[in-house]
């Protein structure tokens, strides 16, 4: 048995070294199509199809976006038992001095109910607890198992001992498990109790600023605990008008709120992807079916010497099999390569937590990849073989029906392949439309050459507003007088992405609205050179000045997306004056300016209505983050570096987050759909290369069966235009077919990315007419070279053609 099966693969061997081009073509189609969509299903069984790393972790639910501490309690007293518990959770960065140089480390504040949410255990000591939960009380931190190896070698004396982090001790009280994995797309090194950390937001239901997480009861469908909660949410709306106006309260599995429009960008080139494998397939059956013609005639003598048919399909089954194994290996090297460069090229933000790899499921992927289109097209030459006469099969000759039969097998995998080409490279002729869109819009300001340095200052030295407010100046000075600096400046919220705080707020003389219906417009701290240093153009009235105090009138500029909308009469409402809704005694804001609107949260989201205030003008002094935006000739390492050193020559303990450029934040603000085009666009042009080769192996094969044919014609008095003609027709209503089907399935596709797309139409009617055109182009030019190669034909040759 085994001799047999090893002699079959011996043979197969040998066939395969007998028609080296079709074997290397096979195998090369082979390995590219199953390297690509190995590699792209690795990362999206990765991010996709993995669950996160906690118990049940399917009935794990972040709950709306930012929400407030009182809400929450609400929520956790209300609900009807379709939680088991709903923990809270805050991302917050700590400083630490480590040998002597300042650092910026990720941690949260949380509730000690989010470690029974996640299921967390100890590796040492103690999680955060509800004892510890307390406002006013003693400072603790939990570290994760990472920070402790890191930092204190995994020692478990540190237990009890102090850590100072931004000014403040606080005492180590537990390490936790390896492994466990922080609710958010960031690592987290230090959890800390959210009452300590946030005493203010306790009481106070307008602070959202929290997320929640919580655990689904047993059995426990979304659906029911999302009208569980609306039902609670209307109840607060109507208890508490002014904070809780449509408060988002969608409840979503963890990993689908993390991943946002990650999902849908990786099943799109996913789908892509799978629609080249279907291609490639198709090219690997044509290519079969025409080595079937050259094998019929080898079957039947060895049929007519006495194989059985059980050992020509065990004979053909081997062969398939060593292609598919010799095809799934090169494509495990291709899947290894593929990988690398997706991975490296990925621009998304992952949750931390996903580890990209070659695991089982990617390695059974790729295995009933190659068997599956190993077996299924391996089979062409048996088929073929069985299905025709041994007389005509001995003498290499077909008859009608069966020539019939092959060429329409053919023409069919041609058709379907141009179809799948048109289809691809019309969505991805959309997503690359929308992403020159998207990457030409308006910003709002000039990034190049801007330095951007983010800060925070701690609240151990720098508590109050004036303390804040003479650090700033000082920067500012130090920075202006380096050499190669033209103009620095700082905001609260830089633009391209960065989340900004929205309130409340009243314009002066007009009717007071009514609890929760005040006009909301996103608040922007800045200094008096921020706008000349970001270049942000000056529609109306003056920039912030020196002289613009906090003992001073206070002042505002708004955008022109809040003149729009609140002073429609085309008039700029200099001298207008707003009040932000905080407290009775809070001052009003005259209007000095009106700027060009800046996109705050990336190029494809609106503008939204946005007041400056000058930052000598806060009013609030828990506001002590700011970012350093520094306009220079040319940046470079030294410059950066001694930007850092000014900075800590104000504050040599304060640490200093990378120093970046806004060109970099902008190139990266647009990287997703950078990467969805790209690779949508090496796809198509793959697609549409394996259809043309379709086409003109197709078509070639065609002109070497009708040699005799044309010959008789060209004899008959057929000219070579007149066969060149007929050539060219039949390759051309191939594709006319194809285009035809695969606009079809690009009407389809299309609607699932309308959602990707900005500022294009998912139907665009110059896209849907361009694609054909260029396919019909190229494969006409695929098609001409067998057409007149047959025109080229002698009729006394192609008369004694076998």
């Amino acid at each position: 048995m085994l001799s047999s099966v090893l002699s079959h693969f011996r043979y197969a061997f040998r066939a395969m070294l007998r028609h080296p081009l079709v074997s290397v073509s096979i195998l090369l189609t082979l390995a590219l199509s199953i390297g690509a969509n190995t590699a792209v299903f690795s990362v999206v069984n990765a991010v996709l199809l993995r669950p996160l790393p906690y118990p049940q972790s399917e009935a794990v639910v972040k709950i709306g976006s930012l929400q407030s501490l009182p809400d929450i309690a609400d929520w956790r007293q209300q609900q009807s038992g379709v939680f088991e518990e709903i923990g809270i959770f805050q991302p917050r960065e700590y400083d630490l001095l480590v040998e002597g140089k300042p650092q910026r480390l990720p941690g949260a504040a949380v509730s000690p109910a989010l470690f029974q949410v996640l299921r967390a255990d100890s590796r040492i000591g103690r999680r955060v607890m509800q004892r510890d939960n307390q406002a006013g009380g003693q400072r603790v931190v939990t570290l994760s198992y990472d920070f402790w190896q890191r930092h204190f070698g995994g020692q478990e004396e540190v237990l009890g001992q102090p850590i100072r982090l931004s000014g403040n001790e606080y005492t180590i009280i537990g390490v936790l498990e390896q492994g466990f994995s922080a609710p958010s797309l960031q690592p987290v090194d230090l959890w800390t109790p959210i009452f300590v950390e946030a005493p203010w937001a306790i009481t106070d239901r307008g602070a959202r600023a929290m997320e929640a997480i919580a655990r689904l009861g047993p059995g426990i469908p979304l659906r029911r605990a999302q009208a569980d909660l609306e039902q609670i949410a209307a109840r607060l709306e109507q208890e508490h008008p002014a904070t809780n106006k449509q408060v988002d309260v969608s409840v979503r599995e963890l990993q689908t709120a993390l991943l946002g429009e990650t999902g849908p960008r990786l099943l799109t080139v996913f789908s892509a992807v799978a629609l080249i494998l279907l291609i490639a397939a198709a090219n690997i059956a044509t290519l079969l079916f025409v080595q079937s013609a050259a094998r019929r005639r080898e079957i039947a003598i060895r049929r007519v010497l006495g194989a059985s048919r059980v050992n020509l399909a065990a004979q053909t089954l081997a062969e398939s099999l060593l292609y598919a194994m010799l095809g799934g290996l090169l494509g495990l090297a291709a899947t290894w390569l593929s990988l690398r460069a997706i991975v490296a090229a990925i621009p998304f933000q992952f949750p931390h937590l996903i580890s990209i790899q070659l695991d089982w499921r990617v390695l059974l992927f790729a295995l009933m990849l190659s068997l599956g289109a190993g077996l299924l097209f391996g089979q062409a030459p048996l088929l073929q073989a069985f299905g025709s006469r041994m007389s005509e099969a001995l003498t290499g000759r077909s008859s009608g029906s069966l020539a019939g039969r092959g060429r329409t097998v053919r023409r069919f995998l041609v058709v379907v392949e141009g179809a799948l080409a048109v289809s691809l490279l019309i969505v991805a002729t959309l997503t690359v439309q929308s992403f020159f869109k998207l990457s030409s819009s308006q910003i709002g300001f000039a990034p190049d050459n801007i330095l951007s340095v983010q800060l925070s200052l701690p609240t151990s030295r720098y508590y109050s507003i004036s303390s804040q407010t003479a650090f700033f100046s000082q920067v500012f000075d130090r920075i202006e007088s380096l050499p190669g600096v033209e103009s620095s400046g700082a905001v609260s919220h830089l633009p391209l992405g960065e989340n900004a705080l929205t309130h409340g707020f009243l314009i002066e003389g007009r009717p007071q609205p009514a609890p929760g219906e005040a006009p909301e417009a996103y608040t922007r701290l800045v200094s008096p050179g921020y706008f000349k240093t970001m270049q942000i153009p000056l529609l109306a009235g003056r920039f912030f000045e020196d002289g613009d105090r906090e003992e001073a009138p206070y002042v505002a500029i708004i955008n022109q997306a809040l003149a729009r909308r609140f002073w429609p009469d085309n008039r700029a409402p200099l001298g207008e004056r707003i009040q932000w809704i905080y407290g009775p005694n809070e001052p009003w804001l005259e209007v000095v300016g009106v700027v060009e609107d800046v996109r705050q949260f990336g190029l494809d989201s609106p503008d939204e209505p946005a007041v400056y205030t000058p930052y000598r003008q806060k009013l609030r002094d828990w506001k002590r983050w700011m970012t350093l935006v520094v306009r220079c000739q040319a940046p470079s390492p030294s410059l950066a570096e001694s930007i850092r050193e000014e900075i800590w020559a104000v504050d040599p303990n304060l640490p200093i987050s990378e120093v970046g450029m806004m060109e970099d934040r902008l190139s990266s603000s647009i990287a997703p759909e950078r990467f969805t085009s790209s690779l949508l666009t090496i796809f198509a042009l793959i697609a549409l290369l394996l259809a043309t080769l379709g086409v003109y192996g197709v078509i070639s094969f065609s002109v070497m069966q009708r040699t005799q044919e044309i010959g008789v014609r060209m004899a008959l008095g057929a000219g070579r235009q007149e066969v060149l003609t007929m050539v060219l027709r039949e390759g051309l209503g191939l594709v006319l077919l194809a285009v035809v089907l695969g606009v079809a399935v690009a009407v389809v596709f299309a609607s699932f990315i309308s959602r990707l797309l900005y500022q294009v139409s998912a139907y665009d009617p110059l896209t849907f007419l361009a694609v054909p055109l260029l396919l019909l182009l190229v494969t006409a030019l695929a098609c001409y070279i067998p057409a007149r190669r047959a025109a080229s034909v002698q009729p006394v040759e192609a008369l004694r053609y076998e």
